[in-house]
């Protein structure tokens, strides 16, 4: 399949409530692409199959910093923080 048939989009969501009231939502994404084979040890079992746009590794042979900084829990978490 060409490699512009074979995208995808995590997306993460943080809703953080008190006392049944809710304080906001926070919302990160990352896109990537889906790697011919799984590759990589670490990280989740879906790791391995997933190229975030602009890396030439999965998320499995990234480094935890690097995936850390740019995986859709890392931005929603990160958006959460600024707020």
């Amino acid at each position: 399949m060409p490699p512009a048939l074979r995208s995808a989009r995590f997306r993460c969501v943080i809703a953080l409530a008190r006392e049944g009231q809710l304080l906001g939502t926070f919302e990160g994404t990352a896109d990537e692409s889906i790697a011919d084979d799984p590759r990589g040890s670490r990280g989740f079992g879906y790791d391995r199959n997933f190229v975030p746009n602009g890396f030439g590794r999965s998320f499995a042979e990234l480094p935890a910093e690097t995936k850390n900084k740019i995986s859709d829990r890392a931005q929603a978490v990160a958006a959460w923080v600024r707020r």
